[in-house]
């Protein structure tokens, strides 16, 4: 897994998700790192206005999802979103969490609330600071605050009523367990263990609908699980195979 940074995407950009949408939607799933390069800075298919700003964009979307085919988690983030259209929020917010350090910080202010509380960018910039103490400036600080806000609300944690901004909880697709469970075994996790990473945590859901959700996937062909009493078994290899693996083809489903 890749390592977490004291930076991070989030002291300038959300989690794009609308940028990592056009971009995906645009590029030929066997595409290159080189190749997600020029598409976005030469053929400008995320749609910004000056050269600068598509340089920031493929930085960013770089930094929080790799973009590059040899990252064995990008493959599989790739193969579940053409699969599950309606868990690609919640897939994308999991690889920004374990990819950004800052985004991440702001999980306790988020994921322990109850449902309808309201949450500021305040109470995220505070547990910035505490989990990374004195390493932003207040206004980078607070500029982390307000980014990683929207960001949650993208994801579809909070809800956004007006001016004031509310939890609401999420429940997980089978595509987004899949992606909990890839991200988990990049930690060196395996079997049970899974459901019980801090990634498996950010989908805010009971141990029985994660392993109902991996049965799920399970059933589509994304992945093997198989459990008996306290004893699971969990095979990731066909979304972690290579581009040109006739296991789970990358250009089955639609990116659109």
């Amino acid at each position: 897994m890749t390592e977490q940074r004291s930076g991070g995407a989030h002291t300038s950009r959300t989690i794009l998700l609308s940028d990592l949408s056009a971009v995906l939607a645009s590029c030929d799933p066997r595409s290159s790192a080189a190749d997600y390069r020029s598409a976005i800075i030469d053929e400008n298919v995320a749609a910004k206005a000056s050269v600068s700003s598509r340089q920031r964009t493929h930085r960013y979307l770089r930094e929080l999802y790799a973009l590059d085919p040899e990252v064995p988690a990008f493959r599989a983030m790739l193969r579940l979103w053409r699969r599950d259209r309606d868990g690609r929020r919640q897939i994308a917010m999991l690889m920004a969490l374990v990819r950004d350090a800052a985004l991440c910080a702001t999980v306790p202010a988020i994921l322990p609330i109850g449902e309808g509380a309201i949450v500021t960018s305040a109470n995220l910039s505070r547990a910035v600071e505490a989990e990374h103490p004195g390493s932003y400036s207040p206004a980078i600080r607070d500029k982390i605050g307000r980014n990683a806000l929207s960001s949650w609300a993208q994801a579809g944690y909070l809800h956004r009523a007006g001016r004031t901004v509310a939890r609401h909880r999420v429940e997980p697709t089978a595509g987004a367990v899949a992606m909990a469970l890839v991200l988990g075994s990049q930690q060196g996790v395996s079997g049970e263990g899974l459901f019980s990473t801090s990634v498996a945590g950010y989908l805010d859901a009971p141990g029985p609908l994660l392993h109902d959700r991996a049965h799920q996937a399970s059933r589509k062909g994304w992945l093997e699980y198989r459990s008996r009493g306290h004893v699971t078994e969990i095979d990731l290899s066909a979304l972690l195979a290579p581009l040109d693996s006739a296991r789970l083809p990358i250009m089955e489903g639609d990116a659109r």
